[in-house]
């Protein structure tokens, strides 16, 4: 059994991707993931080496220098991951972020920490397609046999009012002119713009997308080919047909029928809305398309199988 320590950014439990594996405590087909174990065979660091626990501090004279020269940030980071002390022979860093949101200083750290960096743009050692996870609750084997619910609603959509990264406003802006064009719009997430009508914050994705026939699975950030996030998934997952708007990376990992891509978060956009709502026997058309792709999500996409693949080096799910 190979074990692979894995340290996710801010988060320090034992069972980090443990919902992704086929066996019980994180045991995998010839892998066991370990969170938080610098003593695993491999050692994969999820974005930056920021862990719960006491803040990272500097020394006085770091301090003063980092205040001096603008570069406290820098130096923190450093520390973060001296603090950590990881074999860098056995350590990968995987940066999951988008683009926009990974500082150029972020790799040239990592590499020095770390054998090995991989990333969503041209900086990154590798550039990799970001392996599947997912936000819907439920056990992997429950997921995968649960047939599709009873869809009493036209489209929905859990979101978050953000607006940071560029791709944050359009998503924004293109929920209130759905809202203006009278699309039915089931919308639930923390601080949404008025006009878009959000019924508040939920616990349970799964509760908000499953009655939905459609859901809206809009990505941040669209120009890198490798950046597909849980929108996409969580949609699948819960046996909607998705909208999707992003980069054509998901063209090679699932059916075409299993989505539809919008041309963009316009008037364009709101049309193919409108068209696919107005065609309520759209969803039963795609139906076998969706069980395929949620089949591979569940299956050969998913970020353990990337872990075995890239990080250990053991042979693809069959």
């Amino acid at each position: 059994m190979t074990s692979v320590g894995i340290f996710l950014e801010h988060h320090a439990d034992v069972d980090v991707f443990w919902e992704q594996c086929d066996e019980p405590y994180g045991r995998h087909r010839g892998l066991e993931l370990r969170g938080g174990d610098a003593q695993a065979d491999h050692i994969l660091v999820v974005g930056l080496p920021l862990q719960p626990g006491p803040r990272v501090r500097l020394q006085p004279v770091d301090r003063v220098k980092g205040a001096l020269r603008g570069d406290s940030g820098r130096r923190k980071l450093i520390a973060a991951w001296e603090r950590l002390a990881l074999p860098r022979e056995r350590t990968s860093v995987l940066f999951y972020e988008p683009s926009p949101h990974v500082k150029d200083s972020y790799y040239e750290i990592a590499r020095r920490y770390a054998k090995r960096v991989y990333g969503t743009d041209e900086r990154a050692d590798e550039q990799v397609t970001l392996g599947s996870r997912w936000l819907v609750e439920g056990q992997l084997h429950e997921l995968r046999a649960a047939p599709p619910p009873a869809k009493t609603v036209p489209l929905a959509v859990v979101s978050s009012g953000k607006n940071v990264l560029p791709g944050h406003g359009p998503r924004l802006s293109f929920f209130q002119k759905l809202r203006a064009a009278g699309v039915p719009l089931e919308a639930f997430g923390r601080g949404l713009p008025e006009p878009v009508g959000s019924r508040g914050s939920v616990r349970s994705k799964r509760g908000v997308l499953e009655p939905a026939r459609f859901a809206l699975a809009l990505e941040n950030h669209v120009e890198s080919p490798y950046y597909i996030t849980e929108k996409l998934w969580d949609a699948l997952l819960a046996w909607c047909l998705p909208f999707y708007y992003g980069h054509g990376a998901v063209d090679a990992l699932i059916p075409s029928d299993a989505y539809i891509r919008l041309p963009d978060l316009g008037d364009a956009g709101v049309a193919v809305v409108q068209e696919a709502l107005a065609a309520p026997e759209l969803w039963d058309q795609r139906r076998e398309a969706m069980a395929e792709a949620r089949r591979r999500v569940l299956g050969e996409h998913r970020m353990v199988e990337w872990i075995r693949r890239t990080i250990v080096g053991l042979p693809d799910a069959t």
